[in-house]
């Protein structure tokens, strides 16, 4: 996971060549709320060539995009090497990138979401004591 997020856009991440549905998740430690988050692709052509499309979600879980929110469309052009993709205020544990389809292969240098910690709500009150009979 390091090398997605180490500010180097000289080296990327990798997945095994030729897979179905590809994805990388990230994990936040918690749930955040996330704004946005900018992707960097490969610089050679390679980058190019494989990246789409993908689609970013934020999520609770690591392994599936089920009970998760994406972030903006499926991104099918204009990403050859950086974007924004808008989360809408999207909350979850994990950030993932997934390029849906056969014969993927997943390889991205940076993926960084940007957003805050959410405000959980208040507990409830107590419940009111006995009323004296």
């Amino acid at each position: 996971m390091s090398k997605v997020m180490n500010n180097n856009l000289n080296d990327f991440v990798h997945s095994i060549s030729g897979i179905t549905d590809a994805w990388l998740s990230l994990d936040l430690g918690e749930p955040y709320v996330v704004d946005y988050v900018i992707f960097d692709n490969r610089k050679d052509s390679y980058g190019t060539s494989r990246i789409y499309p993908f689609e970013i979600w934020v999520g609770p879980t690591k392994e599936t995009i089920v009970g998760a929110q994406r972030c903006g469309t499926r991104i099918t052009s204009g990403c050859d090497q950086q974007c924004t993709v808008q989360c809408q205020q999207a909350v979850g544990r994990h950030v993932i990138f997934w390029e849906p389809g056969s014969g993927r292969t997943l390889n991205i240098a940076e993926l960084k979401p940007y957003g805050w910690e959410p405000i959980y709500p208040p507990p409830p009150f107590p419940p009111s004591p006995p009323t004296p009979q």
